[in-house]
């Protein structure tokens, strides 16, 4: 590799180097329906948001899973975690730094990149199928490995023993994935912020992730809301009076029938049953009735005489 290329794919991950938390726009879409969702749900989505102390952490890792030697970006947001995984995106960097989401995400823990007949592959160790253990096979324990060839990420899954696994796992520790964190609060309203390099997230007794440093200052932060977040990102939600101002708009933009005042209303007299018209109909019947009146005086005259 070219001195030239080597700077090229080293400017995509200054950032990771000095640590900053250069906002990416791929993040910020990550980022909507996950706010959009806390913002809409104030029940259970309210309840994720404070349990994981007003936002929670933004994660990230980089890997090559390809073997170009150009790493891949993984990211996750602890909203979407669980006890035992975090959802990952994955990222696929091209040389001008330009970042690109593959189809699928995906649920680990922890996972390493691995080179088998000169493939490489994401393996991840799931843990023992409850089935096959009971039913006494040796190999009950689940290995996942992952193909990347953007976009899209194929799977495979086998099954070993013990002592198979221990061999698939990294024996050296600078091998391992470098894992890093920044409070969601920090990254969106705080250009200044760092990532921190983490070794180990803490779980308090709800299930929730944390760091030390950050876990006082995180919980009094209750001004950052999902509303505040979307705002960051230039999503707000209408107040009432820009929600009235937007149906004034409507109803001028739409046509309308023309609608007589109440004043003019009022002005006019209203119907008496000497105003009403003689319906067509009741013609014929008034014409009846003079002839068969006329008839009956003719009678009586008739005899009279």
């Amino acid at each position: 590799m070219s001195r030239s290329r080597i700077i090229i794919l080293a400017l995509p991950f200054a950032c990771l180097a000095n640590g900053l938390a250069q906002r990416e726009a791929v993040i910020d879409e990550l980022l909507r329906p996950i706010l959009t969702a806390s913002a809409a749900d104030p029940n259970v989505e309210a309840w994720n948001w404070e349990k994981n102390r007003n936002g929670g952490y933004l994660l990230r890792t980089t890997m090559d899973v390809t073997g170009d030697g150009q790493p891949e970006v993984f990211v996750a947001s602890t909203l979407h975690s669980s006890r035992r995984e975090h959802y990952w995106k994955i990222f696929d960097v091209a040389d001008d730094g330009t970042m690109r989401p593959y189809e699928k995400g995906l649920n680990f823990s922890f996972a390493w990149p691995m080179i088998e007949n000169n493939k490489v592959s994401l393996v991840y160790m799931a843990g023992a199928n409850r089935d096959r253990m009971q039913a006494g096979e040796e190999k009950y324990l689940s290995v996942s490995r992952f193909v990347f060839t953007f976009p899209e990420i194929s799977e495979t899954t086998t099954y070993v023993s013990e002592e198979e696994a221990i061999k698939l796992q990294p024996t050296d520790p600078g091998q391992l994935p470098k894992l890093q964190a920044i409070l969601l609060a920090d990254y969106l309203t705080n250009p200044g912020a760092k990532w921190s390099d983490v070794t180990e997230l803490k779980l308090d007794s709800s299930d929730t992730y944390y760091l030390e440093e950050d876990k006082e200052r995180a919980e009094k932060n209750t001004a950052f809301t999902p509303q505040a977040a979307l705002s960051q990102l230039g999503i707000g939600q209408p107040t009432p009076i820009h929600q009235a101002e937007v149906n004034q708009s409507e109803q001028a933009a739409s046509p309308s029938i023309p609608q007589q005042s109440a004043a003019t209303k009022a002005k006019e007299p209203p119907l008496t049953p000497n105003d009403e018209t003689p319906s067509p109909t009741r013609r014929p019947f008034v014409a009846v009735v003079i002839v068969a009146v006329l008839g009956l005086l003719w009678v009586l005259l008739k005899k009279r005489k």
